[in-house]
């Protein structure tokens, strides 16, 4: 396969090549002209001397009416023109493995797409469920007050603050919070 990310593209010189090579055919000015669908043959020179580029429709009905290679035309590889049925059979291969690759990028594109939505639902959630657990402790906390000496409560609203800054300085974090079902620092 050809890597065309450090390849010189040259349409120019390499139609001026095509345009040589048809010339030394024996097919004259007018004939490519109207081969590539000009009506006259200023706009051939035009391209030619690059004056002016090739427009879509020139270049489709150069390959298709002079069988030129779309890859020598556009990347300067492979032979000036297809002449047997393999030239094309390449091609239609290669037009299939580029629909199946994209295709394939799709899937993945939507699959990531989809575990996205799944991830924010959870996330919701959890913000949720330490949003009630919270209020509920605070709640409980205002109603029925600790003695100063029992640390279970600070210890739990400190657990809860704790999530709840992990989330918004980690989101990334949830998926473990959610695994573990608490927050625990590592062990050295």
């Amino acid at each position: 396969m050809v890597n065309i990310y450090f390849m010189e593209i040259n349409i120019t010189k390499n139609f001026n090549e095509i345009y040589t090579a048809l010339v030394n055919k024996n097919m004259t000015v007018t004939g490519i002209a109207k081969a590539m669908g000009y009506t006259s043959s200023a706009q051939l020179h035009s391209a030619v001397n690059g004056e002016s580029m090739l427009s879509t429709k020139a270049i489709i009905s150069l390959i298709q009416n002079v069988n030129i290679n779309p890859s020598f035309l556009f990347l300067g590889t492979g032979n000036m023109f297809m002449t047997d049925e393999d030239d094309v059979a390449i091609l239609k291969k290669e037009k299939g493995e580029w629909i199946q690759r994209h295709n394939e990028v799709v899937k993945v594109v939507m699959n990531l797409h989809q575990m996205i939505q799944e991830l924010q639902k959870r996330n919701d959630d959890l913000i949720d469920i330490t949003s009630a657990a919270l209020k509920y402790h605070q709640d409980k906390k205002e109603k029925e007050p600790a003695a100063p000496d029992d640390p279970k409560v600070d210890d739990i609203l400190s657990h809860y603050k704790t999530m709840i800054e992990i989330h918004d300085k980690y989101p990334a974090h949830e998926e473990i919070i959610a695994k573990k079902g608490s927050v625990k620092p590592e062990k050295k």
